[in-house]
């Protein structure tokens, strides 16, 4: 007899979407299930249109209570399923048709497993496909049960609820509840993961996530600010079972990189005012579980170098890393001497106009001789060092990249423009190079150069393709080989090198940035970043 599964659909005010939502349940190629829709009493056409679909489909049961959110649904839809296996869907989103079967199938021969994972892709109001996620590609192990692949997984996986299968008995058995208000995937993940006797890692798409719906919790400010207390249930929960210190790391990692993401939403909602004091709850909440000044002694990277050093860094201390790196800059640029530029450059992005003023002015060098500017690794590459330099009338020199050549420009005049390709590049190079070691030798911090190449292939749907300028790429990639080898022959201290793995250096065509040659792929990011971390724990 192939096992029941208990599908949980939380429904409140979702007209537009739940007839997708429920067609993709009910066309299921697995058909032994039990469809619980938890409705919030929607003050649209939602219960309508619910209870239509429990006239067409037997399996279907319509519960319509005033249940406080997703949490309480999701609860009262546990305790009422009868199926050996949950599932839980969100209203606005679709299953792919093989979604159940995919995922169930793993647990036929293995009676231990207690949660099956799988990929999902995110998707938008006008139904566009966009970035996809798939669990080992993020990093995590297929099988997740030892202590080292749980402790991956709680910084890999996603925390969300949905696209997972979990065996009834496992979520009841440990009493797992998921709270009122926002955040409540989070609350229970570590949990989750802490507490299952196995966890199986599918590598296929089996959930399609609606991004940005305007109107949704996730966006409503008022719900999420009180967010922060997530971490009050899974620590707390956590330091009865004596799991916490355990996975104290991993649990730091996860409670910054969510909080400050809320943060970064908040910003952009809050007046100065207001946010500083949300900021203030979130800092305090995490000093109450991980120690006083918890995220400022944990932020401790420099990223020098290109983007991808900084999506690597990212994944390793948050958001607050971002802001210490300084894009579309060279070593040139920045260490070859002291002459400041003179004139004045604007761009029409601010963001990017920032980026010309670090360039002009050598911030990176000024943060490295900066004893005030904390900091215990130097992570960096050299992909920003192949795209050759502008040599201004007034003796400074400036990197020739994109954001330059896009900027409006007042009172520079333009000498000469040295490529990679003239041997007075590489002179100049040289010496800036070793103005470079002086400096991040004298910081006395870990040295970690990460050995990024712009990437040959992209990967979608249809599986891998070669970029058209792959003639191009490699001859960058040389370049950059060619930098590395310099540095290491020069830097006497210790250099941690952190290899990109061959296999995983290709850029996914769905991407936020887009598929471009310069963007390392997630799977190739994430490797990147686990290395990083283990380099980090060295004591």
């Amino acid at each position: 007899m192939i096992p029941k599964v208990s599908v949980i659909v939380p429904v409140y005010n979702v007209e537009q979407y739940i007839d997708q939502c429920l067609k993709s349940i009910v066309e299921q190629s697995y058909g032994n299930l039990e469809i619980l829709i938890m409705e919030g009493e929607s003050t649209d056409q939602s219960l309508m249109i619910c209870k239509k679909w429990e006239k067409i489909d037997p399996r279907i049961t319509v519960v319509s209570r005033k249940d406080g959110g997703l949490g309480p649904a999701r609860n009262y839809g546990i305790k009422m399923a009868q199926g050996e296996f949950l599932f839980f869907v969100d209203s606005d989103d679709y299953l792919s048709k093989d979604a159940i079967k995919n995922l169930i199938t793993k647990t036929y021969e293995d009676k231990v497993v207690d949660i099956v994972a799988g990929g999902y892709r995110n998707f938008d109001e006008n139904n566009v496909k966009q970035e996809y996620f798939l669990p080992k590609e993020l990093g995590c192990d297929e099988v997740v049960q030892s202590k080292a692949s749980r402790k991956k997984y709680m910084r890999r996986g996603h925390v969300a609820v949905w696209g997972k299968l979990y065996r009834t008995s496992f979520i009841k058995s440990n009493h797992i509840q998921m709270p009122v208000g926002a955040a409540e995937d989070l609350a229970v993940f570590p949990i989750l993961v802490c507490k299952a006797k196995k966890i199986i890692c599918v590598n296929e798409i089996v959930y399609f996530y609606r991004k940005e719906r305007k109107d949704s919790g996730s966006n409503n400010i008022l719900v999420t600010i009180p967010m922060y207390k997530s971490i009050d249930i899974y620590c707390n929960y956590l330091k009865e079972t004596d799991d916490f210190e355990i996975y104290r790391n991993e649990l730091f990692f996860l409670s910054r990189i969510h909080l400050t993401t809320w943060l970064d939403l908040f910003k952009k909602q809050l007046s100065v005012t207001e946010y500083q004091e949300v900021e203030k709850k979130y800092i305090k909440k995490l000093d109450e579980y991980f120690g006083k000044d918890s995220l400022k002694k944990n932020t401790s990277i420099f990223p020098i170098g290109s983007y991808n050093v900084r999506f690597e860094c990212k994944q390793v201390q948050g958001y607050e890393v971002t802001g210490r790196h300084h894009p579309f800059t060279s070593t040139i640029a920045q260490f070859f001497d002291d002459q400041i530029c003179n004139g004045k450059f604007h761009h029409v992005n601010r963001f990017r106009n920032e980026c010309l003023l670090h360039d002009k002015e050598k911030t990176v060098k000024k943060c490295l001789d900066n004893p005030q500017f904390m900091f215990n690794e130097v992570v960096f590459d050299f992909m920003d060092d192949v795209n050759g330099i502008v040599c201004l009338s007034d003796g400074s020199i400036m990197s020739k990249t994109e954001v330059f050549e896009q900027s409006d420009r007042e009172g520079i005049e333009i000498r000469e423009v040295i490529s990679i390709e003239n041997i007075l590049y590489w002179e100049m190079w040289k010496k800036a190079c070793l103005n470079f070691v002086y400096y991040i030798e004298k910081s006395n911090s870990k040295i970690i150069l990460v050995k990024n190449r712009y990437t040959e292939q992209y990967n979608d749907e249809n599986g891998m393709h070669d970029f058209e300028r792959i003639k191009e790429i490699n001859k960058k990639n040389l370049y950059i080989e060619r930098m590395e080898e310099y540095f290491l022959k020069n830097c006497s201290q210790n250099v941690h090198v952190v290899d990109v793995d061959i296999k995983k250096r290709y850029s996914d065509r769905y991407f936020m940035y887009g598929c471009s040659e310069e963007y390392l792929g997630a799977s190739g990011k994430n490797d990147v970043a686990e290395k990083i971390l283990d380099i980090i724990n060295i004591k």
